[in-house]
């Protein structure tokens, strides 16, 4: 799985030198270079305006950064920072390096919103793949130099799902060939973000056809109820950042946060 340090090093961008010219190394922790990470998440579309749903909209944003940043600060246990390669080479000088990373990691985290009723409204997901292929030609403008083309697509399911109190979004690859079988679109749980965009970062290390890895994750109509149980190479997070909406005759069940709702 992609470590901490890896994620850093794969956003770091500082400009190149020119050939033969020497400089000494920028240092990535020194906040006058934080203009040269690059950052990292999804342009998310909502296809759905009823009235009402705007505040399930809002729940679902609110809670795709929130449970994002809690599975970003998983990583902060002893046995994952032990094994994140630039502890194991020496190069982190104590462990508030390390956490300094994963805070930068969080404040790179971007959800690129599209809402716009007059042009999205009721649009299905082969519609959203077309103006996905006119608005974002290449995948590095929603997920950081990942070789996929992914979005999330917050559609009348998902906003019903919400209201539910069922925290889950759809991901939908706008580089899926129609003429393939299945259709190229899963439901991930909001709380597995990262977990999504560290398997696109492995599978890209390894060179892996993206789509080859998840294609039996893609279960026509089953996969309005069906949800991606994530990689199993990657640590699960899932857990700590669990979200429920708020329910005043159950408030205890609630472990790690709630949604007023």
């Amino acid at each position: 799985m992609p470590s901490i340090s890896e994620m850093i090093d794969f956003l770091w961008r500082p400009p190149r030198k020119e050939p033969g010219a020497k400089r000494r190394p920028l240092d990535k922790r020194d906040p006058a270079n934080a203009q040269y990470y690059h950052s990292w998440g999804f342009t998310v579309y909502r296809t759905y305006y009823s009235p009402g749903s705007d505040k399930h909209w809002e729940t679902l944003a609110d809670a795709m950064t929130r449970q994002t940043h809690l599975a970003l600060g998983y990583h902060e246990t002893e046995l994952i920072y032990q094994e994140d390669q630039r502890q194991k080479w020496g190069l982190y000088a104590d462990k508030s390096d390390y956490v300094d990373d994963i805070n930068r990691l969080k404040k790179l985290f971007r959800l690129t919103v599209r809402e716009d009723s007059s042009v999205l409204d009721g649009l299905d997901i082969p519609q959203i793949r077309e103006l996905c292929r006119k608005e974002l030609p290449e995948a590095s403008k929603n997920i950081e130099g990942a070789k996929a083309c992914f979005v999330f697509v917050a559609d009348e399911a998902v906003l019903n799902d919400i209201a539910r109190g069922v925290f889950v979004i759809k991901v939908v690859g706008y580089d899926w060939d129609e003429d393939r079988l299945r259709q190229g679109w899963m439901r991930i749980p909001t709380g597995n973000v990262l977990t999504f965009w560290e398997s696109l970062l492995l599978w890209d290390f390894i060179d892996s056809d993206v789509y080859r890895e998840i294609k039996d994750h893609w279960f026509g109509e089953e996969s309005e109820r069906y949800t991606w149980p994530g990689d199993a190479s990657i640590y699960p997070t899932y857990g700590c950042s669990e979200a429920q909406t708020a329910c005043h005759r159950n408030s205890s069940r609630f472990s790690q946060f709630r949604l007023d709702h």
